[in-house]
């Protein structure tokens, strides 16, 4: 019994990771569908739902709304988002009472906000991540400095063009860029590659003054990233 509950809280963080990456990258999901009887919540601990017959549905779904507290999602069949580009920053949060409808407008807002950020950035930055020069558009994300779910804040001077591997070590607090543009890898990576950009000075920077990232986010945002590593 102890085997077979590890075994389904390992296949559920698999699907819950998948779900969350889907919606950030913005990117298809394809669903099986199942056939059968399924108990309600309270006759669980009595019998278990049966599937009769699974198929792989042959349209494409996306994930329109993540919450990363609970795991509660938005997924639609054969509707793709505003932005295919990936989703905001700190995911896109709504209350338990709220209806689809909601949801779906909440998420679409802020997908379109996105949207428009990441082209911002890409102007800005030369289609040239900031940390690694890389300048493959497909890979290239926009990344808050002050993350979304703390503030709602698409000006350029809140982002940095990210090469997707790199944005998500910036989500992690894994790599973190200070007031002076010098990037700062966490010592738990010291023995990977990512440790070539420990204190080298960003690679990209905006031209004009105005589109260059704020030295206060970036202060504000570093000190998340040095508790984080005294935690380490």
């Amino acid at each position: 019994m102890r085997l077979r509950a590890h075994d389904q809280a390992a296949r559920a963080k698999a699907l819950d990771d998948a779900i969350h990456e889907s919606f950030r990258r913005g990117l298809a999901a394809r669903v099986i569908l199942c056939e059968g009887n399924r108990r309600r919540v309270d006759e669980l601990g009595k019998s278990a739902s049966s599937v009769a017959r699974r198929h792989l549905d042959v349209a494409e779904w996306y994930v329109h709304a993540y919450d990363s507290r609970t795991g509660d999602c938005l997924v639609v069949r054969e509707v793709e988002p505003e932005d295919s580009g990936g989703a905001a920053d700190g995911d896109v949060e709504y209350d338990e009472d709220a209806t689809y409808d909601e949801v779906q407008n909440r998420a679409i807002k802020t997908r379109r906000g996105q949207q428009r950020f990441r082209r911002q950035l890409l102007d800005a930055y030369r289609k040239s991540c900031a940390v690694t020069g890389a300048r493959v558009v497909e890979l290239l994300e926009a990344a808050h400095i002050v993350s979304h779910s703390l503030m709602t804040d698409y000006s350029t001077r809140n982002g940095l063009l990210l090469r997707t591997d790199i944005h998500t070590l910036f989500d992690l607090n894994l790599m973190s860029v200070d007031e002076r543009c010098v990037v700062h890898v966490s010592r738990t990576l010291s023995n990977t590659d990512y440790w070539q950009y420990h204190g080298k000075r960003l690679k990209t920077i905006p031209d004009r003054s105005e589109d260059q990232p704020s030295a206060m986010g970036l202060a504000r945002r570093h000190e998340s990233f040095r508790e984080a590593e005294s935690d380490r």
